[in-house]
């Protein structure tokens, strides 16, 4: 082949890519960070892990690191590993936790209260 179909075909990657690029940044800016100064009290019927963040009602987020520590309490949680070192064992994460589930959080805390099926669950901020 020419040269100039392969330029022609790079100039057509690059477009393709940066479209994707540019429609996922619109998507995401509409999200709503959940942060320290954020003040939640709402019912989650949707809940997804989209590349390390946790979307909530395709409305808003947290970071999945955000969270350092969850205590599942009752609620039961399936570890999904195909494969795991020996000795080590499952640190549950808050996208571990399907919906449907409340989820409360008052103002300049750093602590959140989850509701699934009569369960409680403390999840804290970094």
């Amino acid at each position: 082949m020419k040269k100039s179909v392969y330029i022609f075909l790079l100039l057509i990657a690059i477009l393709i890519v940066t479209f994707l690029v540019w429609k996922n940044s619109i998507y995401t800016s509409k999200l709503i960070e959940i942060n320290s100064s954020s003040e939640i009290d709402l019912k989650i019927t949707k809940a997804y892990n989209e590349r390390g963040i946790y979307i909530l009602n395709d409305s808003i987020y947290i970071g999945e690191n955000e969270i350092i520590k969850i205590d599942t309490g009752k609620i039961k949680i399936e570890d999904e590993a195909i494969w795991r070192p020996k000795g080590s064992k499952l640190v549950p994460r808050i996208s571990d936790i399907s919906a449907p589930f409340y989820l409360k959080k008052l103002k300049n805390e750093n602590t959140f209260l989850l509701v699934k099926e009569l369960d409680t669950i403390i999840l804290k901020l970094k």
